[in-house]
């Protein structure tokens, strides 16, 4: 396959520090097992998940000019492309608490930059000017306070008319406005289908018409995050579902954003439905083997994937 060169946005990133424990309790005295501190985002944890495939990928972040330096050495580091619009002072630290013997973690996370429209404006002209030098735009994660919540939709608006392809994944007001412009590919969890829709799902069968009404509105391939009981796609023409098997789970944070790149790279592959999620799902769960995805192995992913189960929906 040639290669096709990916961007990935991230508005709202952050250093991550990760504490793990094996039993956290809160009002306690509690003994932290291991630490770990990295730059992070879900743009930037898509961009690290495309290198694992060795495909071209640059990221578009904003970021505080006191600690831009960090995230510049982890891009070079691992072959990313960096676009930095730089802002007055830190970008923002989140605290992850991660209770190992309970599996969930326990998130601190601060409220970031606040910008004004000039910033906003600053990043479409960039991509009015720049988004058909790329094959996929992915756009994900919350936007800073200070920028509308149709953000996105121009986004997705200036990718498509510039002839290239969008993956979106956010939740909210962003999302319902974003979906509006037709994105290619849309990831969301069931939580945040259910609240897009207003509906509380009590079947998959339900999840499925759920992404059918997306369909309806233009998207070729919507992908739902359903935790331990796996994902489902629907193009439109099938519907899959794929159940992982049970590992243990050290961190999930960031699994979403590394299902998304995998669909992404089957995607422009025209890999076969059942396949494409079937991988995704695999390399997703694979990443919350490790407490920092960069040291997730794609040899693990293939284990993983030969015992996915699949099921046909429709």
């Amino acid at each position: 396959m040639k290669k096709m060169k990916f961007l990935a946005i991230s508005l709202n990133p952050a250093i991550d520090y990760i504490i793990y424990c094996d039993h956290f309790k809160s009002y306690s005295k509690n003994i932290v097992m291991e630490t770990s501190q990295f730059p992070a985002g879900k743009g930037r944890n898509v961009a690290l998940a495309l290198r694992k495939f060795s495909q071209k990928v640059s990221l578009l972040e904003i970021l505080g000019k006191e600690n831009v330096n960090v995230f510049k050495k982890d891009s070079l580091k691992f072959g990313i492309d960096s676009i930095f619009f730089c802002v007055d002072g830190y970008t923002r630290t989140n605290i992850k608490i991660i209770d190992g013997n309970k599996g969930k973690d326990t998130e601190l996370n601060e409220r970031g930059f606040s910008l004004d429209q000039g910033e906003s404006q600053r990043i479409l002209d960039f991509l009015a000017k720049h988004a058909s030098d790329f094959g996929f735009v992915c756009i994900s994660g919350s936007l800073p306070a200070g920028m509308e919540d149709n953000f996105y939709h121009q986004v997705v608006e200036l990718v498509n008319s510039a002839g290239s392809r969008c993956a979106l994944d956010t939740s909210g007001l962003p999302l319902q406005k974003g979906i509006a412009a037709a994105p290619a590919v849309l990831h969301v969890n069931r939580f945040e289908l259910g609240e897009l829709l207003g509906n509380s799902f009590r079947s998959n069968n339900e999840v499925y018409e759920a992404t059918q009404h997306l369909i309806r509105m233009g998207i070729c391939l919507v992908v739902v995050s359903m935790g331990r009981e796996g994902a489902l796609a629907n193009n439109g023409r099938c519907s899959w579902l794929a159940r992982p098997p049970e590992v243990i789970v050290r961190n999930t944070i960031g699994a979403g954003d590394v299902m998304l790149a995998s669909i992404m790279y089957d995607f422009i592959k025209s890999t076969p439905l059942d396949i494409l999620i079937k991988n995704a799902t695999a390399l997703a769960t694979a990443s919350t083997i490790e407490l920092n995805l960069r040291d997730m192995e794609i040899k693990q992913a293939d284990d993983i994937a030969r015992n996915t189960k699949l099921s046909q929906i429709k």
